[in-house]
């Protein structure tokens, strides 16, 4: 989503922002949530909070930009191949239903997201956003050194003309359940494991 907005269209726009202002930005997903993070001075929180709430009413999701950041993707999963944290739960994961998502590819690779191309790509992660960013699945945490009353003020101005099903009105007020089908039911339960490890010893 940082890659430009309809009210403030330069890519780099945000980063550039925050580095004056003394902050960062970062983003994670985990199995059924993701996180996008700010900080910056407090002096800039007004203009901060705008900035970033329109990553959530109005992003570009430039097909360009989208397919750029294929590259950074595949080095995120290269990276995570290494990590034996991640290996592990890769493991743990290939022992559930193979009709549960916790069985999926979970992140994403070069090979996964450019098959079909940029276009396909761009319209795929539009599609994702209009139907699962809304304010009904989003929660929004600020804190800072002014008064709880002015911080609610200014996410108030900032989120609140967010329409509450998206702008294209797409979006559902409650997340999947992924409780059904179940995962790890009775009998892939109780195994042992000995796996050896891409490291040497």
């Amino acid at each position: 989503l940082f890659l430009g907005t309809e009210s403030f269209p330069r890519r780099s726009g945000f980063d550039e922002f925050l580095a004056d202002h003394g902050g960062s930005s970062n983003a994670y997903t985990a199995e059924e949530a993701t996180v996008f993070f700010a900080d910056l001075s407090a002096g800039a929180f007004e203009e901060g909070m705008e900035r970033f709430a329109d990553f959530f009413n109005a992003p570009l999701l430039d097909p360009l930009a989208v397919w750029e950041e294929v590259n950074a993707v595949n080095s995120e999963h290269a990276k995570n191949q290494q990590s034996p944290s991640w290996q592990t739960s890769r493991v743990m994961y290939s022992l559930a239903s193979p009709s549960s998502p916790l069985q999926w590819f979970h992140t994403g690779d070069k090979a996964t997201l450019a098959r079909g191309g940029r276009d396909d790509l761009a319209a795929a992660i539009r599609a994702y956003f209009d139907e699962n960013f809304c304010p009904p699945r989003m929660h929004l945490v600020t804190f800072g050194p002014d008064t709880i009353e002015h911080q609610l003020s200014v996410a108030a101005t900032a989120f609140g003309s967010i329409p509450r099903l998206g702008r294209k009105g797409a979006c559902s007020e409650t997340p999947r359940n992924f409780t059904a089908p179940v995962p790890f039911d009775k009998a892939r339960l109780g195994q042992y494991l000995h796996v050896l490890g891409g490291s040497p010893q």
